[in-house]
């Protein structure tokens, strides 16, 4: 399916209900937080929010979907575990496609995602799900009728609330780590750059090669420099800085990758086919 009205027809074919919502979903509070609602004995989030949420355009979101979908049909899979055709008016009054996602299809795109906003979006929705299925598996609150009793729901419920915090910190980076390898300047040079990324294949030694390998580096002489396009963007910055070279100090400039830049370059290396080492020690 090449266009995004392919997803619609598609959709509508298959007995899609639609849902209205003129005006939209207003975007702030997308950003905010993640919505889990029951959709036909679902618990969905509109792909909308997870659009919002990670920082991606919403069609661009929905032709990857839409790839998973195909995929899954083509393997005789339930795609509607996963991932449910939808529709809604935009401001306009335009009808336009979008996708409900089940735990599963949040699982399936979340793992599809590196960087901070992967791992933000993955503690979100894995919250959300938890809090939304608590509320379905306790439908009426039950009020304690003794001081132990309300101790013991007192107690529960903190245990509940540490646990989903314990889940959100294994997903969270090391904070200490990444600071440990920021410069004073808040820059990080190439080799802490590979260090942090740790993508096999693109370790401190070959960093340069393979960002020359992509376009991003060019060499000059026997050292390599950055095209100007990435560092109008904000992604990398080269210092003057000097070495001494037996009896002489000699001048080069020396490339360091901003935070934006850092966060960038994950997510490019991701998206181009690179894998994560799996062993600490591949860091070296």
């Amino acid at each position: 399916m090449d266009n995004l009205q392919n997803v619609f027809e598609y959709g509508e074919k298959k007995g899609v209900s639609k849902v209205y919502t003129p005006g939209g979903l207003p975007e702030v509070e997308l950003m905010d937080r993640l919505t889990v609602f029951n959709h036909d004995g679902r618990l969905v989030i509109d792909s909308r929010e997870v659009a919002a949420m990670v920082g991606k355009r919403h069609d661009n979101l929905l032709r990857d979907i839409q790839g998973y979908v195909e995929i899954l049909v083509s393997s005789n899979l339930r795609a509607q575990e996963f991932f449910i055709y939808h529709a809604y008016i935009d401001t306009q009054g335009k009808e336009r496609p979008c996708f409900l996602l089940t735990r599963k299809g949040c699982e399936m795109v979340a793992n599809k995602m590196t960087g901070e906003k992967g791992v933000l979006f993955t503690a979100a929705y894995v919250t959300k799900f938890e809090e939304m299925e608590r509320q379905l598996n306790q439908p009426q609150f039950k009020i304690p009728q003794t001081y132990p009793e309300a101790l013991r729901a007192l107690a529960d419920e903190v245990e509940k609330r540490e646990a989903v915090e314990a889940e959100k910190q294994k997903l969270l980076p090391k904070a200490e780590s990444y600071d440990s390898l920021m410069s004073t300047d808040g820059l990080f040079s190439m080799s802490n750059t590979a260090k942090i990324l740790n993508y096999q294949g693109a370790g401190p030694q070959n960093i340069f090669k393979v960002l020359a390998v992509e376009d991003i580096f060019f060499k000059r002489g026997d050292r390599y420099s950055v095209y100007q396009e990435y560092i109008r963007r904000g992604y990398f910055q080269e210092k003057a800085t000097t070495y001494r070279h037996g009896d002489r100090i000699e001048a080069y400039k020396q490339i360091f990758a901003t935070p934006k830049g850092l966060d960038w370059l994950d997510r490019f290396l991701a998206e181009r086919g690179y894998e994560k080492n799996t062993r600490k020690e591949e860091r070296a």
